[in-house]
Parts: structure tokens; C-alpha cells; sequence
């Protein structure tokens, strides 16, 4: 009776572990085509290693090799014209644990890799040799920085009390803008747009679009914050910056902020599934250079005695104001206009020169950090020339 209920046991466990194994797969290959680079993203369970095979510039095949795999879709969804990719294949090894994605390149490519989580993704990213090799900082190629001053017209964003009158965060965030604009032209580094010039209203979405119509290589969203009840309002001051996150924030004062700022969507939201779970790849994928955007941004402004004790650090949120797909992007947080004394500051036309010229440090000191062929600069540009 025991060697029956062994061999049942054993037998049990047997199963559980072919099943676990069974579980493993690929449940999704996709490939779109961006501006500048194909993607490939590989949805699959965590057992599953890759590796990329022919990365020499003179192949014109790329082959990804899967191992672990027990399930495989039968083909690859593509969304869009194909360029650098113009075919793909999928074979199965006999054994069923290895399978080889061949993708047939239009000439020399270079593949990059990440791995993004919730789901597990595995992401290829393949851009075009000529274009890798060139720096980004040559002539024509000057990285294109596009300024957000958030709210706008009818929207005034928060309201704050400066002797006896309102002071508005569209106005501020315009002033801070068009001084940070005024840094950038003087820095022969940079190309520099802006979302607004006037006081005038522009939805989220629209926003987006004419940073993507720009060509922007980074995305800057200037703002104020604002808090309710008089003890709050006398507490909570300070910058803050905050990066695009798939997941919806737990703490309540990102809640708070996420309810504010998406308040305005302008269009309906694409609801085909392939197209969007492209647009999650690749929107993860940017928040992740943001996020070293952010540290960079960071580093000026806990060095800058004006902000150093008030600083209040790097947030994540799902603000659509920064769901773009082809560019990093940050929101930045200036102050607080509820603040007795930071309004103040926000108001004083010193002050937000003071605001602009560490926005402009940071996208310096981000771009000297990211890019080894962008030029070091020996002579700095004073903010309010």
C-alpha cells in the first residue's frame, strides 16, 4: 500500500512538473516599425533565454535564438510597411525546446536588447548600421529638445495668492519655457520646440503629437503643483520630477497628481490590441531613458542651493502627457503656488530664471552622460542673457 501511494505520489509530482514545463512558451511575437529602427518584442514566460546570433555588419540575416521554449506562435504580427526587415522565419528545433526567429535585414543593421517585466518581454531593437555609427551631436543631427508649458487659455492649472492677487500655473510654466527655449537657441548643442508660445490651450494628446511632428529627441512638461487646507498648503513645497509608469501609482498624492493631469485627453484612446501592445513596448522601453533623464536632472538640482533642502525626488505615474512612443520624456514639477514662500519664487522673474537654467543644466548633463560624441562645452550660458 505504501509503494502504491509512493508510485501515485510520484507520479502526481510527474505531472505537475510536465505541466509547469508545458506552461513555458512564447505566447507572442510582434514586430512594428518606429522612426529610425524595427522592433521585434518576444512576450514570453520567464524559462525562456535568448540570444542574438550574426551581429556583424555585413550579415544581412539576424537570427534570435530561442532555448526553453515548449510553445511557439505559428507566425510573427507585424504592424506597419516593413523596412529594415523585409522577411522573417520561425523554425522549430526537433526537440521542441529550441526555436530560431531568422529576420532578413535590407542591408547592415546593429540589434540592441532589453527586457522588460509585466509581462515578460524580451525586446530587439534593430537600427540601421550607417545611422549607429553617426554622432548624434554632427551637423543636422543637433539633439532637438521640446519644451511643454503645461495648461494654457481657458485652463489655468493651479491657482495660487500673491499680495492680494492670482497667480496661474500656465503663466509661470510659460515664463519658465520661454527662458529655457531662450537657453537652449544660445547653446549651438541644441534644437529646441515648444508645444505653446502663447497663452493659448492644447490638449494632452495633442501635445504629444507635435512633440512626435517636431522630432523631438527629449520632452520636457513644465508645471506647478498645488495642494488643499491650510496646514498642507503650509507644508508641502519643493521640485519634483516625474517619469511615465504603466501601473497606476498606489500613494494617494500621486492618485491626486494622475487625476489632475490627465484631466484633459482631447481624442479617444486606440483600442486595436496589437498596435497597442506595441505602443506599451515601446512606451516602457522610452520610460526607461527617462528615467536616467530624470537622475540627470536630479544631479543639478540637489547641487543647486535653492533646491537642495526642499527637493522632493523622482515619481512615477501614467500621465498621458507623457505617452510618447519615440521620445523620453519627463514632467517636472517647479514648486508648489499654494506655498507662501515658493510662491513667491514661482512668480519672481529672477526666480524662474533660476528654474530654467537648471532645467538647462540637467539636459546638459544628460546628454554628456548619454551621448560620448556630444560636445563638452567649456563656456556656460548665463540664464537671462
Amino acid at each position: 500500500m505504501a509503494r502504491h501511494l509512493l508510485s501515485s505520489l510520484l507520479a502526481f509530482l510527474l505531472c505537475l512538473f510536465t505541466t509547469g514545463l508545458a506552461a513555458q512558451g512564447v505566447r507572442d511575437i510582434r514586430l512594428a516599425e518606429h522612426d529610425g529602427f524595427t522592433r521585434v518584442v518576444i512576450e514570453a514566460d520567464s524559462g525562456i533565454r535568448a540570444r542574438v546570433h550574426n551581429r556583424s555588419a555585413h550579415d544581412n540575416v539576424v537570427t534570435i535564438e530561442l532555448n526553453g521554449v515548449r510553445s511557439l506562435p505559428s507566425a510573427v504580427k507585424t504592424t506597419g510597411e516593413e523596412t529594415l526587415i523585409r522577411g522573417n522565419r520561425i523554425d522549430r528545433a526537433p526537440d521542441r525546446r529550441l526555436a530560431l526567429l531568422h529576420f532578413r535585414t535590407s542591408g547592415a543593421v546593429q540589434v540592441r536588447d532589453l527586457e522588460l517585466a509585466g509581462p515578460r518581454r524580451l525586446v530587439f531593437d534593430f537600427h540601421d548600421a550607417s545611422e549607429v555609427s553617426r554622432p548624434s551631436a554632427s551637423p543636422g543631427r543637433r539633439p532637438r529638445i521640446i519644451i511643454d508649458p503645461g495648461h494654457g487659455g481657458s485652463d489655468p492649472g493651479a491657482v495660487g495668492r500673491l499680495n492680494g492677487r492670482a497667480v496661474y500655473e500656465k503663466d509661470v510654466a510659460l515664463a519658465v519655457g520661454i527662458k529655457l527655449e531662450r537657453l537652449l537657441r544660445q547653446d549651438p548643442r541644441f534644437d529646441v520646440g515648444m508645444t505653446r508660445r502663447t497663452d493659448v490651450r492644447i490638449g494632452l494628446v495633442q501635445r504629444t503629437q507635435e512633440a512626435t511632428r517636431q522630432r523631438g529627441d527629449l520632452f520636457i512638461s513644465i508645471h506647478a503643483n498645488a495642494v488643499e487646507g491650510r496646514a498642507a498648503q503650509q507644508r508641502a513645497r519643493g521640485f519634483e520630477i516625474w517619469t511615465w509608469n504603466r501601473q497606476a501609482n498606489s500613494s494617494a498624492a500621486a492618485r491626486a497628481m494622475e487625476q489632475l493631469e490627465n484631466r484633459d485627453l482631447g481624442v479617444s484612446r486606440e483600442n486595436n490590441r496589437i498596435l497597442t501592445s506595441m505602443m506599451m513596448d515601446a512606451l516602457e522601453s522610452q520610460a526607461l531613458v527617462s528615467r536616467r533623464v530624470a537622475r540627470a536632472m536630479e544631479d543639478r538640482i540637489r547641487a543647486h542651493p535653492r533646491f537642495r533642502g526642499t527637493y522632493r525626488g523622482i515619481n512615477s505615474a501614467r500621465f498621458r502627457v507623457l505617452e510618447i512612443y519615440d521620445m523620453p520624456s519627463i514632467l517636472v514639477e517647479l514648486g508648489f503656488m499654494t506655498h507662501p514662500e515658493e510662491i513667491k519664487m514661482l512668480a519672481s522673474d529672477s526666480f524662474q530664471n533660476t528654474y530654467a537654467q537648471v532645467l538647462y543644466d540637467g539636459i546638459v548633463h544628460y546628454f554628456e552622460q548619454a551621448d560620448p560624441n556630444f560636445p563638452r562645452s567649456s563656456s556656460r550660458v548665463a540664464a537671462g542673457r
